[in-house]
């Protein structure tokens, strides 16, 4: 019995790893041009040739790992309507970006105005703070195909006063959900093993 119970729960833990991890695809040049074309097509402010030649990089350059994504925002007033309609953006993307096994890090709202700042404006301060990570850079690519030209991106618009968002290569990621997800395997396994014993 066991033996079943281990066997079980590595088993379990090797679906979660193919999911979260995947297999370190990279994006195909076929892939990287579709993703392209639909910005070309429905990318509205992101047409510009600086913001296609970052991403055409970002793309070229994959290397098949997770990557998180580094958000800052300022919503128009009043804030209580920029966050619903934050919220309205979030229903549509969020679900694409879950269902590839991306997911918020962490989401916070800034506590006071800046505490240290260089080369930026005095008075140009940022109301919230979001990290996103995505399995892999093909998965952005896949993201983008399958999201641009929808609404939610208006929501998004309509919501902010300004905003800034750039790829980060993670070197350290405290609290996956790769040991989550073990730990708590390794705790069902203990407590059925008990439980039958």
């Amino acid at each position: 019995m066991s033996l079943i119970i281990i066997a079980s729960s590595v088993f379990l833990y090797a679906l979660f790893w193919v999911w979260y991890v995947g297999f370190g695809r990279k994006a195909s040049p076929e892939l990287i041009a579709r993703a392209l074309q639909a910005l070309d097509q429905h990318g509205g402010h992101w047409t510009s040739d600086t913001h296609r030649n970052h991403i055409r990089q970002l793309l070229e350059n994959d290397d098949g790992k997770e990557f998180i994504m580094v958000n800052l925002l300022t919503f128009k007033r009043p804030r209580k309507q920029s966050y619903k309609l934050l919220n309205q953006y979030y229903q549509v993307f969020g679900k694409s970006l879950l269902k590839r096994a991306g997911h918020p890090i962490v989401v916070a709202s800034s506590a006071s105005g800046k505490i240290e700042f260089l080369g930026v404006p005095v008075d140009e301060e940022w109301d919230m703070a979001g990290l996103m990570r995505y399995r892999s850079r093909s998965d952005f690519a896949e993201i983008v195909i399958a999201t641009a030209g929808s609404e939610h991106h208006d929501f998004k618009l309509q919501a902010l006063e300004r905003t800034i968002a750039f790829p980060a290569s993670p070197s350290t990621l405290i609290g996956s959900p790769r040991v989550l997800v073990a730990l708590i395997l390794a705790l069902l396994a203990s407590l059925l093993h008990i439980a039958l014993v």
